[in-house]
């Protein structure tokens, strides 16, 4: 019975929406179009939108760089546009550094003063040149001290000392032991020593004897002995290098001026 009555509805329910299809059914007939009983619900999922690749990122176009151009600055005028200087790298390649001239002058007129002025010179470094002025009074009281240590004290007196044109005067008031006959009798007379005082190619000082003689009171003249011409000659060489003789000298001389009253010595330690 049950099953003939849910064929029934079945058909019924089939009729009735054929007629609904076909138009030929009022829509407020629907309502008796069973339902059913349970009421299926559907949860809408949000839409999550996939994520952007790197080939789907619009990107905006980079905002184009602003280059400025900029004037280079003026170049000095003095400025030179050859080869640039070559600065020497070697110890060998540098300008050799000139030294500067040490002038020495004597604390006074003393011969004591003048032997101190050469032991400044000596104590210089070698190579190092040096300049000493020397006058004629330093020169003066040079010979007097020599002649009086080598016994002469007593026998020369009033010495004076010209230096002018080149040259080395040298006249004192002598006496000298003469022979006459079988006789030694002292002559007293007026001694001149003309020097010329030159440097040879080795810095050395060069003293030659132009004139050296003694005029006596009767128009005589006679020699200076040579005992004393050798003290005269070593006080001058004592004057001029601060040694008695070339030998024992260990300055080398680069110029010697005599003129006006005043010498001029310049040189250096030999090294």
């Amino acid at each position: 019975m049950k099953i003939g009555h849910f064929l029934l509805s079945v058909l019924s329910v089939t009729l009735l929406l054929s007629l609904i299809a076909c138009g030929q059914v009022p829509s407020e007939q629907t309502s008796l179009i069973p339902t059913a009983t349970h009421t299926i619900e559907f949860t809408q999922q949000p839409m999550t939108a996939p994520a952007p690749t790197e080939s789907s990122i619009p990107t905006s176009p980079p905002e184009p760089t602003t280059i400025e151009l900029t004037t280079p600055p003026e170049q000095p005028t003095d400025q030179p546009t050859g080869l640039p200087e070559v600065i020497p790298t070697n110890e060998s390649d540098q300008p050799a550094a000139a030294s500067t001239e040490i002038v020495i002058h004597p604390a006074s007129d003393s011969a004591a003063a003048l032997v101190q002025t050469w032991g400044q010179a000596y104590e210089l470094p070698p190579g190092v040149p040096f300049a000493i002025t020397i006058t004629e009074a330093q020169v003066e009281a040079m010979i007097a001290e020599a002649m009086a240590k080598s016994g002469y004290g007593s026998k020369v007196s009033s010495i004076d000392v010209t230096l002018n044109n080149g040259q080395f005067g040298v006249t004192f008031a002598a006496t000298v032991s003469q022979k006459v006959g079988p006789r030694t009798v002292d002559v007293s007379g007026t001694a001149t020593v003309i020097f010329n005082a030159s440097i040879d190619s080795n810095g050395k000082l060069v003293l030659t004897i132009a004139d050296a003689t003694i005029s006596t009171s009767s128009g005589q003249q006679i020699s200076i002995p040579p005992e004393m011409l050798n003290v005269l000659n070593a006080s001058v060489s004592q004057s001029l290098t601060g040694a008695s003789n070339s030998a024992e000298s260990e300055v080398t001389l680069t110029e010697l001026t005599i003129s006006g009253g005043t010498m001029i010595v310049k040189g250096y330690v030999t090294p």
